[in-house]
């Protein structure tokens, strides 16, 4: 470094030495009053600003700053209780040192602090800011607890710091919220290392639409948010009230816990139009976000996000992605342990684009959605009103698992389905899907495909992807069927290695919509009474009929690739296509009234059958029959491909020369 500044450097921390030098306050002194004349300091000396004030005796009642303008001190130190700075002047903090309170005591300040230089609170003991401040630069808590009274607003600071397992900021009384980004400054407010947030009643990021790029941030393990739990009234978090691209950051394993009171509560990500961009993220093992009120990611501003990432995670009494105006708002779960879970509750509402378009909930690399109600007047639903298009619910990968299954509704997507009147509602909502692929799970109750072209897509040829469809109190009613409801003739559900499970009687998939076999199907059944697939199946995959209950297909079905049965499947009508392989290793109920239908080649119970001809159950009048492999009157007419038939001719040939050889 030049000498020059070295030499620089000495002058001024000479001239802050000389400058700062510490003055106690003289307990004995004439009056209370805190000004440059008053003989209050040092056993009878006046006041010098831009010292180094020390307040060490006890029992000492208020201190009045009434020197016009105010006063200034390099610091404030409190090694007694009983302290409290008041008055109608300011208080001028000019150093870095700020205001220390020492273990066990407590220290009030009423009157105004200003100044550029910030405010640090050290020291174990409590301090109490009361009065409307005004200072700037960053609020440091490095030790002990700062509680402040009114709402905090960082109007003219540009960060709050607590930082620390000893450190707190706190509100004074139940009432308070606290503002981050009111302004056109960038401003921020981290909690971390174990510190802590108590109290106040609202957390406001980016409260007006110059408020742009502000950031709140709870880091580390022991580090705790908490809005006052068990208490009435409004408890408010608005990441976004009006500004852009604000961020709130759960991470390193901190707790950040929002309780909602008895009035009307609102956690919302990007809330007024034009509140774009803002985001809520949650990232790291044991990071979670816990509030028992709703929380809407885009209530009107569009682009707005939740990430629940590494293994974080966020519980909410309802969870709604677009709701009042704003589109592409979306809810991404990524990471093996990372969770988004809808309490149980009475209350429970799920909807991905409520009233708007483009919205999205995506599970992927091992994370996990658990979504629930027990309310039936609720509704779950994705892409549930007019003109809400294009909302996706997606769980990509393995690992990753989406849990739509309640006790009392449906899941629609296009439209409404609510529990309590099992009211149906369409709507012309389009292009509406729920996505399950790469290996991913889903767990679904009924299921009503409503709006235009709504779809479900199983498996996209990677891994087997599988939705387990559950029973349902809802699906004991007459208008709610107990499976998927493909309600119009565009309502389609694509299977491409994918795996579709039931143990529930009746309906698995029915309307007047499609299955697309792009791939291959596995249905898998365990009921006795049997699970119905009533709607046509077409395209060119695979149906492997799994585990050991009975599966009813009575579409008029024309899917062409290859058929194999476990348990019982039963067809109602002969669409098998002439070219395809059927492997029976249950039964294979031909309830088609005695028709035949052609297939290419026939395995039963894994042997190829080379034999020309018809085969069914010993009802039929087939050439060759089992009840072991068939029931029914039906029939398979095999015709053999030429090079099935010749071996066959072979192997008959080679077993009459054994026996004439014999």
């Amino acid at each position: 470094m030049p000498l020059r500044y070295v030499l620089g450097f000495s002058a001024l921390l000479a001239a802050y030495s000389a400058q700062a030098a510490p003055q106690v306050w003289d307990n004995g002194g004439v009056t209370g009053n805190w000004n440059t004349t008053d003989l209050n300091w040092d056993a009878g000396s006046i006041w010098t600003n831009n010292n180094d004030a020390q307040f060490t005796g006890s029992g000492v009642g208020p201190i009045t700053i009434t020197e016009v303008g105010g006063v200034s001190a390099a610091s404030l130190s409190f090694t007694a209780n009983g302290y409290s700075v008041g008055g109608a002047e300011d208080l001028t903090l000019t150093g870095p040192a700020g205001v220390a309170v020492s273990s066990g005591f407590a220290a009030t300040i009423g009157a105004n602090i200003a100044g550029s230089a910030g405010l640090t609170k050290s020291g174990g003991g409590d301090l109490t800011i009361n009065g409307n401040s005004t200072y700037s630069g960053t609020t440091t808590v490095n030790d002990g607890t700062l509680y402040h009274a009114g709402n905090l607003d960082l109007a003219n600071n540009t960060s709050i710091l607590v930082d620390g397992g000893t450190s707190v900021l706190r509100t004074l009384t139940n009432t308070n919220g606290i503002t981050i980004g009111s302004g056109s400054s960038v401003q921020s407010l981290t909690v971390q290392g174990g510190g802590q947030l108590l109290d106040f009643t609202s957390i406001t990021l980016g409260a007006t639409a110059t408020s742009n790029g502000n950031s709140i941030t709870f880091d580390g393990a022991g580090t705790l948010a908490q809005v006052i739990i068990n208490s009435s009234g409004n408890k408010n978090l608005r990441v976004g009230a009006a500004g852009d691209s604000n961020i709130l950051t759960v991470s390193g394993g901190a707790t950040f816990n929002f309780q909602k009171g008895n009035g009307t509560n609102a956690q919302i990500i990007g809330d007024q139009a034009g509140a774009d961009n803002n985001s809520m993220v949650i990232t790291g093992t044991g990071s979670s976000y816990l509030t028992t009120a709703p929380l809407t990611v885009g209530n009107a501003g569009s682009g707005n996000s939740l990430q629940v990432l590494a293994g974080g995670s966020s519980t909410s009494q309802r969870l709604a992605v677009g709701s009042g105006g704003g589109a592409g708002n979306s809810v991404l779960v990524d990471g093996v342990g990372s969770l988004v879970y809808v309490a149980p509750s009475s209350n429970g509402v799920f909807t991905v684009g409520g009233t708007t378009s483009g919205n999205s909930l995506t599970v992927q690399n091992g994370g996990s959605a658990n979504l629930n109600s027990t309310r039936d007047n609720r509704l779950f639903a994705i892409g549930g009103s007019e003109g809400s298009d294009n909302n996706v619910v997606t769980a990509t990968g393995s690992g990753s698992s989406l849990n739509l299954s309640h006790t009392k509704l449906a899941i629609s997507l296009g439209g409404t389905v609510i529990g309590a009147t099992n009211a149906v509602t369409d709507s012309t909502g389009s292009g509406n899907r729920l996505d399950v692929l790469s290996g991913a799970s889903a767990t679904l109750t009924p299921v009503f495909l409503l709006g235009t072209s709504s779809a479900i897509n199983l498996g996209d040829g990677t891994g087997i992807s599988t939705i387990t469809m559950g029973a349902n109190e809802a699906s004991t009613a007459s208008t709610i069927s107990a499976g998927i409801s493909l309600t119009k003739s565009d309502s389609r559900l694509y299977i491409d290695s994918g795996r579709l499970v039931t143990a529930v009687d009746g309906n698995l998939v029915s309307g007047s919509g499609e299955v697309v076999l792009s791939g291959a199907a596995y249905i898998s059944t365990t009921s006795v009474a049997g699970s119905n697939v009533t709607t046509v199946i077409s395209g060119g995959g695979s149906l492997t009929k799994e585990d050991t209950g009975l599966l009813v297909l009575s579409g008029a079905n024309s899917y062409t690739g290859d058929t194999t049965v476990t348990g019982t499947l039963s067809l109602q009508s002969a669409y098998l296509a002439d070219a395809s392989t059927i492997s029976v290793f249950g039964v294979l109920d031909l309830d088609t009234a005695g028709a035949t239908d052609d297939v290419g080649a026939l395995y039963l119970g894994g042997v190829l059958q080379t034999l020309p001809g018809t085969y069914g159950s010993l009802a039929s009048a087939a050439d060759y029959k089992s009840d072991t492999y068939f029931s029914g009157t039906g029939m398979l007419q095999l015709v053999p491909e030429p090079g099935v038939a010749l071996l066959g001719g072979l192997g008959l040939l080679t077993l009459l020369r054994r026996r004439r050889n014999a």
